[in-house]
């Protein structure tokens, strides 16, 4: 798998556009569990904050879901669009309708309008998103593999050699706290002005996809926020270096 590098738009944030729905992709729309709705809007919060960006979800969501696997969320007035690669959805769009220009954002919630609503509590991103330093060591090992083969592929050491002038071997990646039951991996490198997700199976653990998206020239809000997003993975992630073509802890 090629990643997608792009640029992060002050809309979708750290989610691209880039994919293919679910239901397009597979002829039939996945499964999205309540779960993975609740913890995608507790993880996009918790970064929005971050990053600078206001924001606070209610402790009981309420959404809607369509037959594309997108999904509105009350209150918040997000949709989420999920994909899946061989039924193992992930997340991948998210916009916020008060954002849109004025006629987008009057249609956007017309495809809801006669879904069921459904709720699910709100879980605290603090209570299952841990650093992967305590994680155990085959499964971090585990997860660790996914996010190489897409992060540390030959391609984007390559990209990230020219962005920073260091050789290979001196690259640092810098990993968020992940979840076990939600499918991201959020990183940086250092010395690179790119913010960097990697999407894996829950059942697998497999690499699904992966994107690497710009923060946008400086003197721009969306780089603003960017470089703030940067910093917080730093100081609530862990290191990582490149040792014999695998991924290790380093220190500080």
């Amino acid at each position: 798998m090629k990643p997608i590098i792009s640029f992060l738009h002050p809309v979708c944030w750290l989610f691209s556009a880039a994919l293919v729905s679910g239901g397009e992709q597979n002829g039939k729309a996945p499964e999205i569990p309540a779960t993975l709705v609740a913890k995608t809007v507790a993880w996009q919060v918790h970064w929005d904050r971050k990053a600078g960006m206001t924001g606070k979800a209610p402790e009981t969501l309420t959404f809607k879901m369509d037959e594309k696997s997108e999904v509105w969320i009350n209150g918040l007035q997000w949709i989420i669009s999920f994909d899946d690669r061989n039924g193992e959805p992930f997340p991948y769009l998210v916009q916020r309708v008060p954002e849109l220009p004025e006629e987008m954002k009057r249609d956007a919630p017309l495809p809801f309008a006669r879904r069921a609503e459904a709720s699910v509590k709100l879980p605290a991103y603090s209570n299952s998103f841990r650093k992967l330093s305590t994680f155990k060591a085959d499964i971090r090992e585990t997860l660790l593999d996914a996010f190489n083969h897409e992060a540390g592929s030959t391609n984007m050491l390559a990209f990230y050699k020219d962005q920073t002038g260091q050789p290979v071997k001196k690259v640092r990646f810098w990993i968020a706290p992940v979840d076990l039951n939600f499918p991201v991996i959020l990183y940086a490198v250092e010395g690179v002005p790119y913010v960097g997700k990697v999407y894996f199976g829950l059942r697998s653990f497999k690499p699904l996809y992966s994107e690497f998206n710009y923060i946008t020239d400086p003197g721009s809000e969306t780089h603003n926020q960017g470089l703030k997003l940067i910093s917080a993975i730093k100081a609530e992630g862990d290191q990582f270096k490149l040792q014999n073509g695998h991924l290790a802890l380093a220190g500080r």
